[in-house]
């Protein structure tokens, strides 16, 4: 694989991450008071835009921005692959911290106080909005993450071949 292929593979990833990062970061967003929402959407909309331009049109990046010249290799690993390695591993990322997420949030509500004797007696706290959000979101983040992670064939049939300009 040439210089030029494994630049497009590394936008390629780099606007996958992008647009889970981002679509993650719109709950809070959303629940923001009136006055600070308008400022996060337009930082979640242009992210979305860069994620996807990276994701999409990774030969249009690479010709006009960066200019690399492609190389005749043979014999080496295909970009489509190392594509599928790569979004499997964000996949996994994903997987885990959001299965810390909920591991945590769950602990922090339930077993902290049926194992600490500071408070003897108390069950622990009631479920906040927060809480809930952050359970919501981590849930989705793990949907996401496994999507990604089983369904690596599909996202990188998806997201374009690597022989085109564009």
């Amino acid at each position: 694989m040439d210089l030029r292929t494994l630049t497009k593979l590394i936008l390629k990833l780099t606007g996958a991450y992008l647009l889970v990062a981002t679509l993650l970061a719109l709950p809070p967003v959303l629940a923001a008071p009136d006055q600070l929402q308008l400022g996060g959407l337009v930082f979640v909309v242009v992210y979305v835009f860069a994620g996807a331009a990276l994701l999409w049109f990774p030969g249009l990046i690479v010709n006009r921005v960066i200019g690399i010249e492609g190389a005749a290799l043979e014999g080496s690993a295909s970009a489509s692959r190392l594509l599928r390695v790569g979004v499997v591993l964000l996949g996994f990322y994903f997987s885990v911290s959001a299965a810390y997420g909920l591991v945590f949030t769950w602990a922090r509500l339930n077993l902290f106080y049926r194992f600490s004797s500071t408070f003897p007696g108390a069950s622990g706290p009631e479920m906040t909005a927060d809480d809930f959000g952050y359970l919501v979101a981590s849930a989705l983040q793990l949907v996401l993450g496994l999507s990604m992670w089983f369904g690596s064939r599909i996202i990188v049939r998806l997201s374009g071949s690597f022989n085109e300009s564009c």
